[in-house]
């Protein structure tokens, strides 16, 4: 008789090698060639976004602001808008579009870094 395997998680034992379907494997940020979580929620954002260094500083309650305010705010219910994928009870978006969303203009408030000037040449440099 063959002894059967058990795969356990990954906080036990070893973890299963296929990616989930649902949440989807980790993303490679090209940036910083750190492995990114499938989604980010109201909390765990804006320290993504300080850590990607698309902010200064965010706190969960401006992005939350940011997302009842902003016209432009990709996620939510209404037509055209990518639905929240909701875990529990906790709204929690996909890390792509949510920092490709960081990564565009305009700049207001906590959303991206103001463009700095070089000191004379004219060109607007984002540091």
């Amino acid at each position: 008789m063959r002894p059967q395997q058990i795969i356990t998680s990954r906080a036990i034992g070893p973890a299963m090698s296929q990616p989930s379907e649902v949440f989807g494997s980790a993303e490679v940020s090209n940036q910083t060639e750190e492995a990114l979580p499938p989604f980010v929620t109201f909390t765990t954002g804006p320290a993504l976004l300080v850590e990607q260094g698309l902010v200064q500083s965010i706190t969960p309650d401006g992005l939350r602001y940011i997302a009842r305010t902003a016209d432009d705010w990709p996620f939510g219910e209404k037509p055209g808008q990518i639905p929240y994928v909701m875990a529990g009870r906790t709204r929690t978006m996909p890390v792509k579009e949510f920092l490709a969303y960081f990564r565009q203009g305009p700049t207001r408030g906590g959303r991206g870094l103001k463009p700095k000037s070089d000191g004379g040449s004219g060109e607007s440099v984002v540091v």
